[in-house]
């Protein structure tokens, strides 16, 4: 297990210095690929048709940037898509600074051993399209090296037979990280949280306003030091309060069948105080809550 990690902020959204700009693909003209420029998690961009070379675009981010997640929260990619992403400080993306390869967007969803040889999944563990009727798309992302950096970024998906005729996204995250020396302490708590909210008649029948039911994640982070917990802990609270995002890792070793449950994109319930429980050495907790 590695120690988790913090992601923010998302160089695509524009900076008061910055405007990231997109090129290629075919995308429709009332959901463009603009809309990925907006942290606004319902606003989407589709493609004109699912061809490889309309679902294929370029993000110049105008500066070189230290890079280490990319993320997509929410699609309509179906279970046969992949996701190619290159990065490279010149658009040419002749030598890529940076390639992870086509890597499946929907993979293994069951523990190995956990369904029995007359499940319908029991081939490759994966979801079929009536087990994942009423479940998000869940989240796609990908975790470079450290030394990742660059100023491009060619994102390639491939879904060219999207029973939509179509792909559409609401975000492409590209951001740097915050992973702490030493990991959480043990006791971190993952929860759902719910405000479902329900009525009850005189005659007992119950009727529910079901409302998505969101992730949540409590840990602390021990034996900080001073400069560490000011810095990073401290500057993170400080600038994100409780309504900006950040992305959080659980383990970057994870598997992709726990790095969907485990790993989503967060902001802070609460900003925590940081302690000071030792002569040189602080302490502080994070309570994360899933944002859809």
């Amino acid at each position: 297990m590695s120690n988790c990690l913090f992601a923010w902020p998302d160089r695509v959204i524009p900076s008061t210095i910055y405007t990231p700009t997109f090129s290629g693909g075919a995308w429709s003209t009332a959901l463009p690929l603009t809309n990925l420029l907006l942290p606004d998690l319902g606003s989407m961009a589709r493609s004109s048709n699912a061809q490889a070379t309309s679902t294929t675009f370029d993000i110049d981010l105008q500066v070189i940037r230290q890079l280490r997640l990319f993320a997509i929260p929410d699609h309509n990619l179906s279970f046969a898509a992949t996701i190619r992403v290159q990065v490279d400080t010149e658009s040419t993306f002749t030598t890529p600074f940076y390639d992870s390869g086509a890597m499946e967007v929907w993979p293994r969803y069951y523990p190995v051993g956990s369904i029995s040889s007359t499940h319908e999944s029991y081939a490759d563990g994966k979801l079929t399209l009536e087990a994942a009727v009423g479940l998000r798309p869940g989240w796609w992302y990908a975790f470079p090296p450290p030394t990742m950096q660059g100023r491009y970024v060619r994102v390639t998906i491939v879904d060219t037979a999207n029973s939509a005729g179509y792909v559409q996204l609401n975000r492409f995250i590209c951001a740097p990280v915050w992973q702490p020396a030493i990991n959480m302490s043990l006791g971190a708590q993952t929860s759902l949280v719910t405000t479902t909210e329900q009525s009850q008649a005189l005659g007992g029948a119950v009727w529910f306003d079901r409302r998505i039911p969101r992730r949540s994640t409590r840990l602390t982070l021990e034996a900080l030091t001073p400069e560490t917990a000011m810095v990073w802990a401290g500057e993170m609270q400080r600038i994100l309060g409780i309504d900006g995002e950040l992305f959080f890792v659980f383990d970057p070793d994870d598997t992709d069948l726990l790095k969907k449950q485990r790993s989503y994109l967060a902001t802070l319930q609460q900003l925590n105080a940081i302690e000071y429980p030792y002569a040189n050495a602080n302490r502080t907790a994070f309570d994360l809550i899933e944002k859809l």
